[in-house]
């Protein structure tokens, strides 16, 4: 299969205050599916024993700050809920799509003197809907 660049990524955040496209700003996206386990060691079992539980994921996404990007820093606030929408290789059909419902973790913000300021916004999985699928 070919590599491909990120340069063709489609990032929106969906909340009560609209739609907010970040793929223009963005430096990097991580998506980080988990799952918790549950430890069923019992008896003379030689190993630890785990099922799967409870998944759960989280997106993290780095953007350039703009300037009087209060706008930005406002529908990503702690606390607000929406949708994240991922989609690596652009909106073509059949390309790969993650959507989470999310709850926004908030903004770090990264001010540096001589260099360019980011933003990294964090979200985290509010258990309704995650799934990778296709435009």
């Amino acid at each position: 299969m070919p590599e491909f660049s990120g340069s063709a990524v489609v990032l929106s955040w969906i909340w009560s205050g609209g739609t907010v496209t970040l793929q223009g700003d963005y430096r990097k996206c991580s998506i980080k599916p988990s799952v918790q386990t549950i430890v069923g060691t019992a008896g003379s079992d030689p190993r630890e024993v785990k099922y799967p539980a409870v998944k759960d994921a989280s997106i993290d996404i780095e953007l350039v700050a703009q300037a009087s990007g209060t706008a930005v820093l406002a529908a990503l606030a702690e606390g607000v809920q929406g949708t994240v929408i991922v989609g690596p290789e652009g909106t073509a059909t059949n390309k790969p799509k993650t959507t989470m419902s999310a709850i926004s973790g908030g903004v770090a913000q990264e001010y540096v003197y001589n260099d360019i300021s980011v933003l990294t916004a964090s979200f985290m999985g509010d258990g309704t809907t995650y799934t990778q699928g296709n435009y």
